[in-house]
């Protein structure tokens, strides 16, 4: 049975999002693993409700903790709409791709005109990839700032860190990160002191024990290893999904054949590139790309597949009205 932290309600507007065509919820739940779903009579009365549902409504689900949201809207279907932004370094310095981006746009242009003429009216890649940190500090990060606005996850981030290093003045910026000993010797009250839910202290600590063990490698090897098996590796981290691993891979390493075929904006953007979506239609799960129709035609964008997500991004940008196009 489902256990939540001591809510009598759940908001609708940001805990709740479709997949495939289960309304899903992602809140905080006690054990990650715990797979509930709502079922289809609840979401029925949910639409009658003003903004809320409550937990004893609930029955089983599934949490995806890799996908984060932030504005979701029911419909008078049984699916619910979301709007979700690409993701993007949060701080700090960032610098190139390691790979020929002027190389990959040409031959990704040659391979596909489609695509082509996307890029084209998208404008310059600009991708930047966030400074360099160890795969234990940037899953941490990922793990504070899933299921939250960024304000609040940085300021979470940054109350975690302080508290290993209490010489700091106040406000002043974290010197150092902890390291995974120091993160598993730290007591319950000090990560819940920092504003870390029961789960997300549970999952920080996993890191923590997988990263001592070696499951979670070293900067210097995960540089060397395949991106199947970097996905392989850190998906056995409690609350680190493929999507989460994806998203590193893109804008913390700087692979260039990644293709997050889960990822609702790029799933959005291959439809509406390739499949006939329009800006001004409400988009319902049939209408997006499936994932065999993505690995399909990405077979042409291959080795470059990670600029063509990219593109995908940008695809929902200019559905938006985001990206100002040239007169």
């Amino acid at each position: 049975m489902l256990r939540l932290r001591a809510q009598k309600c759940l908001h609708l507007t940001r805990e709740l999002f479709v997949h495939g065509r289960q309304l899903k919820h992602v809140s905080d739940l006690i054990d990650i693993h715990e797979r509930t779903f709502l079922k289809s009579h609840v979401f029925k009365k949910l639409l009658r409700k003003q903004n809320t549902i409550a937990v004893a409504d609930l029955s089983h689900f599934e949490l995806h903790t890799g996908i984060i949201t932030h504005v979701i809207t029911p419909w008078t279907t049984h699916f619910a709409r979301i709007i979700a932004g690409m993701p993007r370094p949060r701080s700090g310095r960032t610098h190139k791709p390691p790979y020929d981006t002027e190389q990959a746009i040409a031959e990704l242009s040659a391979a596909d005109p489609k695509l082509g003429k996307l890029i084209e009216r998208a404008g310059p890649f600009t991708l930047r990839l966030a400074a360099q940190q160890s795969p234990f500090e940037a899953l941490a990060e990922s793990i504070i700032y899933q299921q939250l606005h960024g304000k609040a996850a940085a300021a979470i981030h940054a109350r975690l860190l302080a508290g290993f290093d209490p010489g700091l003045p106040p406000n002043a910026p974290p010197a150092n990160h902890p390291t995974p000993q120091q993160l598993l010797d730290a007591p319950n009250e000090q990560l819940r002191a920092a504003g870390l839910s029961h789960n997300k202290a549970l999952a920080l600590r996993d890191l923590a024990a997988k990263t001592l063990d070696g499951t979670v490698p070293t900067l210097a090897t995960i540089r060397r290893m395949s991106d199947d098996a970097i996905i392989e590796h850190l998906t056995q981290v409690r609350g680190i999904g493929r999507w989460t691993v994806e998203m590193l891979l893109i804008f913390r390493l700087g692979r260039p054949n990644v293709l997050p075929v889960d990822d609702y904006g790029i799933r959005k953007g291959f439809a509406l590139t390739f499949l006939g979506l329009k800006p001004t239609q409400k988009v319902t799960p049939d209408l997006l790309a499936t994932r065999a129709q993505m690995e399909r035609r990405a077979k042409k964008w291959t080795p470059w597949r990670s600029v063509a997500s990219w593109y995908m991004w940008r695809a929902c940008d200019l559905a938006a009205g985001k990206i100002v196009q040239p007169q």
